[in-house]
């Protein structure tokens, strides 16, 4: 496989106002994330449970077992707070076998709906992320929690690394892990660890530069003085 490399996280890392790793809330999710949730073939999910797109199984579950999906916001689960992930419900994404073959490894991921002053309180909402690899050990888990106001609640998560997960879990809940009202987000996709096309041009020419060197040293060490 072309991503083997693991970095695991294995501390709890709590997400207050700014992403841990300096990453700053922002008032629009890029364009061009990885893996967005909020564009075909992830359209055909609303309704339906499970649901397979992109190398990735996505199922809701906790009382309410239909997946929302919407081009604003990405996946939710249809219930309490129609179009988002909350009370009891939980989303979780599992990746196949040859997820990491043709994706890189997983940086961070994007909320949306995540606000300082949900439904009236000034609680600010909050939830957990939690990823697992092959044999379901956790090796990462975040918490999150939206203390500032942002348009759409939009929220990003840095796992501080490279992660491969082969499962991973959504819930809104407190620091304690307690489901609280008003708690509720949605996910609109995954950033990775894909080389920019410029990097892998320059990596290829890199390599294609030492192979002609060791072939001329190589010409050259065969030669038989006159």
């Amino acid at each position: 496989m072309l991503f083997r490399m693991r970095k695991t996280v294995l501390a709890v890392v709590t997400i207050i106002g700014l992403a841990f790793s300096g990453v700053a809330l922002a008032d629009a999710i890029p364009a061009d994330i990885d893996i967005d949730f909020r564009k075909a073939p992830w359209n055909l999910a609303h309704g339906n449970n499970p649901f397979l797109a992109d190398g990735i199984t996505a199922t809701a579950s906790g009382g309410y077992n239909r997946l929302y999906q919407d081009s604003n916001d990405g996946l939710g689960i249809q219930g309490g707070e129609y179009d988002e992930i909350d009370r009891s419900e939980l989303l979780t994404l599992e990746m196949d076998a040859d997820f990491y073959d043709t994706h890189g490894l997983l940086t961070g991921v994007w909320l949306t709906d995540l606000f300082a002053a949900p439904d009236g309180d000034n609680l600010g909402e909050s939830g957990w992320i939690v990823l697992y690899d092959t044999t379901l050990t956790e090796i990462g888990k975040f918490f999150f929690h939206a203390t500032e106001w942002v348009a759409n609640g939009e929220f990003f998560v840095d796992f501080g690394g490279a992660l491969e997960a082969y499962s991973i879990k959504f819930f809104a809940a407190d620091a304690n892990e307690n489901f609280v009202a008003n708690n509720e987000f949605s996910v609109a996709g995954f950033t990775t660890s894909v080389p920019e096309p410029g990097t892998l041009a320059l990596l290829g020419m890199g390599l294609l530069g030492l192979g002609f060197v060791r072939l001329r040293r190589q010409m050259r060490s065969s030669r038989v003085p006159a």
